[in-house]
């Protein structure tokens, strides 16, 4: 296993495996959407770990990180408004 044999490795390995996981999340609502299907990414709250594992029969080896909901688009997607740059970032200058 990774974690015995690169201790030194571990943290980056589990930052790579979760970008890994959402660019292919990612790859998969793309090509959705490419044949006019939609889909909607639903992350998971660890509160509730244990009722997904009793639902639907998840091991514990198991970690519920998020599901993909994808079907027909039965009207399209509401506009949706953005705070501003300006208001979102807080630029820190040294002086």
């Amino acid at each position: 296993m990774l974690s015995s044999h690169y201790r030194s490795s571990l943290r980056p390995m589990r930052t790579f495996s979760r970008h890994s996981t959402a660019i292919a999340q990612y790859a998969v609502w793309l090509a959705l959407a490419e044949k006019g299907i939609g889909a909607n990414l639903q992350h998971y709250n660890p509160l509730i770990d244990e009722d997904i594992r009793t639902e639907w029969n998840v091991p514990p080896s198991l970690k519920p990180r998020a599901h993909m909901n994808f079907g027909a688009i039965l009207s399209p997607a509401s506009e949706k408004t953005f705070m501003g740059d300006e208001k979102r970032f807080i630029v820190a200058k040294q002086s």
